[in-house]
């Protein structure tokens, strides 16, 4: 992670996330929990963090503009939204 621009956290799960531009990051009471692939194109943003998910959206050209997904707080995979193409990861 290169730059973090983006931050959200939730008591209720015990988690900092932390987002660069494309990519996710969480760190609970042991250090840090999980990180993601790349998620987005570009500007990854982090919407709020709760029990049940981490709600980030992200600009998605040819993908169909921006995208809503939700990653699992447990583990940081995506458990909704459009998945980006295999070609831009």
């Amino acid at each position: 992670m290169d730059y973090v621009h983006s931050v959200e956290g939730s008591s209720e799960a015990q988690l900092l996330v932390l987002a660069d531009w494309t990519s996710a990051a969480a760190v609970g009471a042991g250090g840090v929990r999980w990180r993601t692939d790349r998620l987005a194109i570009d500007d990854l943003v982090l919407s709020s963090v709760t029990a049940s998910g981490v709600f980030c959206e992200c600009d998605s050209p040819g993908v169909g503009g921006v995208r809503r997904i939700v990653l699992d707080p447990l583990d940081g995979h995506q458990i909704s939204g459009p998945l980006l193409p295999d070609h831009f990861r």
